[in-house]
């Protein structure tokens, strides 16, 4: 808007940018190098009503051969003229001379008319001056006149926009506005740095997602090699002179849906084809897919032909069946129309494959389908240039036409020449003998055909009977194989119609196991009938589903009104509640499919749950749909009373699970592996947050479970969001604006890891400033190693041989490696540390960051990352990362908190590990508060007595008070007596801690376990056992919490920790008042010593016991989240279970309703 991309980087003068009003990138890219195409729009509003002459357009022709001239600056001359193009918009009229002098110009000709003429003249001037052919100029112009004034414009664009919901409500008024905001904003002041409109900003304004765009794919199952129809002609004939939608029937196995795809085949050079697929490879009966629904049907149609640049779209809406099906009628005239002026085509063809299968849901659900819909929309009032071509078996078709007028064409069979092209392409070595049996047996049925050739040397070779058999008897033939097996097995005859009745009625796919548990049928006995259905029935990877519609079709009007079975099936699947998931959740639906009212509203206050649901949220979701069939069949039955209890009942269940949703968002690498299917369900259906947030999530989610094709679709998505959001960042409300945090980095450079793209990964965290970079990485690590523990993959370990190489620059990857708590060998450190040491000579100290650290996150990290290299490299290394950044000393407060939650440890190690990288023990002077300047006499201080009375020596200079007369200014003691104490006796406990450890880094000695042993017994001694929280001392709390960090850093470097010592200090931990949070970061040290994981599990019953006894109910959740993320190390079925006991905490709290 206003000018050319903010991101180009070709340079253009002032006339380019000038001209641009409106430019258009086509392809991938916004800038002229990356795009495929580029037009450049001027618009030009003229007051008067005289027409306008070559004058009006002399500015506008110099001002584009100027752009023409400074693109070729940069690129070539057919670069230029392939891409390059323009467009001058104008309400103004041109006069005839004008037109033709410009048609003149872009045919490469002269006109006769001496007026013409004249205006020929001086348009060639004007290109003539700026040394640039006239004729090259108007071939790349485009100009449009006389169009409506600004008012009727403004006026045509509201209603446009608003018709892109079906129906004027809030919805399309709200889109409207946002839509409308946008383009202001991109081409006002606020758009000057950004004036790019992109695919997100439109999505974000519009308020939907791609996804909800297209709801239906086709479905099509590969047939083989297709045979030439001689009916495709007198097909396309017919549909060609009706001007009412042609029905197409014809009985099973005949080949209907294979024939509208070679008639869709045939139509591409006449008309724009969309088919529609109602049956959906079996799927359109499962409770998740509603394909017969307008809201499903017509947005899909809509929008395949929006997006081949035909229509408007049509965007999800709450309208009705009518607002629906008059928001389609207009996509299919703006279709039909733009098809008629862009092309030579006659118009748009839609093709409704299996109408009937739509229409047998839509009755079964007591809901509209959109095939009956549109087709009597069509019928009554046909468009121009728009044809529909219905598909249907031949005694279900009347179902769907109603009273609708209709064109009917009855697909026959084969004929002889096309059976024999069939049978050439299957089996070539067909004899005549054979060739005329197949053809007499099958009749020309292709569904018969298929199967003769699969049964050849039974059924049509040697002396086969020639006898007729039908798709039917072919169906019927299995079907009583399966009788006879099950019979002579040992099962009745109402035992085996509920098998058929089941896989006819019960919604796919269909799992074997929950089948036979739900029949009371063994394992293999179902095994064997599905097997012998195949490949009618298939076999998919979440149970059996019908993929071929003729045998659906025979097994359900043949078993599916067995009453009895119908009842003995539904008395199995509520015996079966408990024990069954599959009964539970399919027990629902098959009520609604059967019309049994009294029994589901039996249901719908029944308190029977599957065991394997333990979560409040998968039960709240089964009663919802126990309702729901119950409210369903309440209002087929016209039973107002039930609708009405049913109704209060439905809105109190369907409360909100937002904290049990927020705690599955806070780590979505454990709901991915560690949750049951409702988890993974609500994951995935999860779109709170920023726009950008699901794509996140989901980057993370596909790529734990390996499937990297989705997981890359949603890592371009929210890469796109977040620079989208980032390019329109306001300054309205800076606090309570969402947008991406560090995990959606994260997510970004994890994949990248995860498909070995380190250098794409390394290079963003390098351009990004080392705070910032430090919070992406150390979630990445984090889900790194999350990924080994949980996959079996090497990713950390591959992640940390990339961070020792010279090809990584990122600093704060090496950082976050050494600063972390996972399982890398010391060769893996000295490998990280070395690389990091060198790379600090090149990277900038974030010391001169001026933003408030509250939480000191930066120094700890880098601290961490310095203990690691000194321990495992050199103090040289160690010296070079603390470089890194500012390294601050504890405060006096630091020494004086009495009940602080360890808030000197990071200044303190701070201090230690820089005495240390100097080769120096660390000493009193080292240790003093940051008010206090280390002098000459500061550093003689060699005891804790001498250390306070230096500190009581200590004097500042107190500014003289306002109004006193007085000039002189005061001096007073720096700390009173209660704080030199506290420093001096908090000075000598952390050197008697830091000794063990300091001992074995200047002696360049590994850390044994008589160095642990040696620091328990300080620690303990420095420690009041079951004392309250209210009696704790100065000097306790200070010997916590520099304990507990000291602690971490043994168990992370020590060689070998003995049984007994690890005890010890789990009873330590146990016995002190420590947070949950330092239980489970110690937890998480021990599970990485497999001869610790005994102690480990002990270790986390007691946490877990811990946590129970918290009264915040969050916080509860939380810590659950990071106990089974310590165990996943070790056990990922402890770690499993303690996640679920979270997730059930949070949703028995309900919503945010009160």
């Amino acid at each position: 808007m206003e000018g050319l991309s903010s991101n180009e980087t070709t340079v253009v003068g002032d006339e380019a940018e000038d001209i641009a009003d409106l430019i258009l990138y086509f392809g991938q890219g916004d800038t002229f190098s990356t795009c495929s195409a580029l037009q450049t729009l001027q618009f030009k509003y003229k007051t008067t009503t005289v027409p306008a002459t070559s004058s009006y357009l002399k500015k506008t022709i110099q001002k584009f051969a100027d752009t023409v001239q400074d693109f070729e600056k940069e690129f070539s001359e057919g670069t230029v003229e392939n891409k390059l193009s323009f467009a001058f918009v104008t309400n103004g009229e041109f006069s005839d001379h004008l037109w033709g002098a410009i048609k003149c110009l872009q045919a490469g000709t002269e006109p006769a008319e001496k007026k013409a003429k004249e205006q020929f003249d001086y348009l060639e001037q004007w290109c003539n001056e700026r040394k640039i052919d006239a004729h090259r100029l108007f071939s790349l112009t485009e100009f449009r006149a006389s169009t409506r004034s600004l008012a009727a414009q403004n006026r045509s664009l509201r209603q446009t926009v608003s018709d892109w919901s079906a129906g004027v409500d809030s919805r399309a008024k709200a889109r409207l506005f946002g839509l409308v905001e946008l383009i202001r904003e991109k081409a006002g002041l606020e758009g000057q740095c950004n004036n790019l409109v992109k695919r997100e900003d439109v999505l974000d304004a519009l308020d939907c997602e791609p996804e909800d765009l297209f709801p239906a794919d086709t479905r099509f199952i590969d047939v083989g090699e297709i045979v030439e129809r001689t009916a495709l002609g007198n097909a396309a004939q017919t549909i060609k002179g009706s001007s009412q939608p042609v029905f197409i029937y014809a009985d099973g196995g005949v080949g209907k849906t294979v024939f509208i795809q070679s008639l869709a085949m045939h139509f591409e050079s006449e008309f724009v084809v969309v088919v529609f697929d109602c049956f959906g490879g079996g799927s359109y009966r499962s409770d998740d897919q509603a394909r017969h629904l307008p809201r499903i049907g017509l947005v899909q149609i809509s929008n395949e032909l929006a997006s081949r640049g035909l229509c408007d779209p049509l965007l999800p809406t709450d309208s009705d069946r009518y607002g629906l099906i008059k928001a389609a009628r207009k996509r299919l005239i703006q279709a039909s129309q733009t098809v008629n002026k862009r092309s030579g085509m006659k118009g748009v063809l839609i093709v409704l494959d299996a109408a009937d299968n739509a229409q047998i849901e839509a009755d079964n659900r007591n809901e509209v389908a959109f095939p009956k819909l549109l087709l009597a929309s069509l019928s009554n009032e046909p468009i121009e240039g728009v044809k529909l071509v219905l598909t249907s078996r031949s005694h279900r078709m009347e179902t769907v036409i109603g009273a609708s007028e209709v064109v009917r064409f009855e697909l026959g069979p084969f004929t002889e020449p096309e059976t024999s092209a069939f049978l050439e392409t299957r089996r070539p070595s067909t004899s005549s003998l054979e060739l005329s049996t197949a053809i007499e047996r099958s009749r020309g049925n292709a569904r018969v055909l298929e199967y003769l050739v699969g049964s050849w040397d039974l059924n049509v070779a040697g002396t086969a009977t020639t006898t007729e058999i039908s798709v039917e008897e072919l169906i019927e033939q299995k079907c009583e194989k399966i009788f006879k097996d099950l019979h002579v097995a040992g099962w009745s005859d109402s035992e085996v119609k509920e098998f058929f009745a089941a896989i006819s009625l019960l919604p796919p796919p269909i799992p074997l196991d929950e089948l036979a548990n739900a029949l009371e049928w063994s394992r293999p006995q179902v095994n064997s009938a599905a097997s012998d259905l195949a490949p009618m029935l298939e076999l998919v990877t979440h149970g059996v589903i019908f993929r071929d519609e003729p045998t659906e079709t025979y097994i359900i009007e043949t078993y599916s009104n067995e009453i009895d079975a119908q009842q003995a099936i539904a008395q199995r699947l509520q015996d079966s509640q408990v024990s069954s998931m599959y009964a539970a959740e399919a027990l629902p639906h098959f009520l609604i499919v059967i019309n049994d009212s009294d029994r589901a509203f039996k249901l719908a206050s029944s308190s029977g749950f599957p065991k394997s649901i333990q979560s409040e949220y998968g039960r709240r979701r089964l009663r919802l749909a126990r309702l729901y069939a119950a409210f369903t069949l309440a209002v087929r039955d016209t039973d107002f009373d039930r609708v009405l209890s049913l109704s209060m009942q439905l809105s109190q269940v369907a409360s909100a699970n937002a904290k049990g949703d927020q705690f599955i968002r806070r780590s979505i690498s454990l709901a991915t592996i560690l949750g049951d299917r409702d988890a993974s369900r609500r994951l995935f259906n999860d779109r709170s947050g920023w726009r950008g947030a699901r794509d996140s999530r989901l980057t993370v989610a596909y790529g734990f479970l390996g499937e990297n094709e989705e997981a890359n679709i949603h890592q371009n998505r929210a890469i796109g969001w977040i620079n989208w959001y980032y390019q329109n960042e306001k300054d309205d409300d800076p606090v309570n604006r969402s947008g991406p945090d560090a995990s959606d980095f994260a997510a970004v450079v994890f994949l990248s890891i995860l498909n070995d793209e380190y250098v794409r990964a390394d290079q963003n965290l390098a351009n990004w400033n080392l705070r910032f970079a430090l919070s992406v990485a150390k979630t990445v690590v984090s889900l790194c190693e999350q990924h080994e523990a949980l996959t079996g993959s090497s990713l950390l370990q591959e992640l940390a041989a990339f961070a020792s190489s010279k090809k990584c620059h990122s600093i704060a990857m090496q950082v976050s490696l050494l600063s972390s708590q996972c399982r890398l060998t010391s060769k893996q450190l000295k490998g990280v540390a070395r690389a990091a040491s060198t790379l600090t000579q090149k990277t900038v100290s974030a010391s001169s960051d001026q933003s408030y650290d509250h939480e000191k996150s930066l120094q700890a990290a880098v601290a961490q990352a310095a203990v690691a290299a000194i321990i495992s490299n050199s103090r040289q290394s160690s010296a070079r990362i603390l470089s890194l950044s500012e390294q601050e000393k504890p405060l006096r407060y630091d020494y004086g908190d009495r009940h602080g939650t360890g808030r000197a440890w990071i200044p303190v190690l701070s201090s230690c590990v820089g005495a240390w990288a100097k080769d120096e023990h660390v000493t009193y002077h080292h240790l003093l508060p940051r008010e206090v300047k280390v002098t000459r006499k500061a550093k003689a201080v060699d005891s804790e007595k001498t250390l306070m009375s230096f500190l009581e020596e200590l004097v500042v200079v107190q500014p003289k008070k306002r109004g006193k007369k007085d000039k002189k200014s005061g001096c007073k003691e720096q700390f009173n007596r209660t704080e030199c104490e506290d420093i001096s006796k908090g000075i000598e406990l952390v050197l008697n801690l830091v000794r063990p450890l300091e001992t074995a880094i200047l002696s360049r000695a590994p850390i044994t376990k008589s160095c642990v042993k040696q620091f328990l017994s300080v620690w303990e001694s420095s420690l009041r056992i079951g004392i309250h929280w209210r009696d704790r001392q100065v000097r306790e709390n200070l010997a916590r919490n520099v304990g507990m960090g000291l602690l971490k850093l043994f168990l992370q470097f020590s060689q070998d920790i003995t049984k007994d010592d690890a005890q010890k200090l789990v009873d330590l931990v146990c016995n002190q008042q420590f947070t949950v949070q330092d239980k489970l970061n110690i937890l998480a040290l021990i599970v990485q010593r497999s001869c610790l994981h005994d102690l480990a599990g002990a270790f986390a019953q007691k946490i877990s016991d811990d946590i129970c006894k918290d009264e915040y109910i969050e916080q509860r959740g939380e810590n659950y989240s990071g106990l089974a993320a310590a165990l996943v190390m070790m056990s990922t079925a402890e770690a499993r279970e303690y996640y679920k006991q979270g997730l059930s905490q949070l949703d028995q709290m309900g919503g945010d309703d009160y």
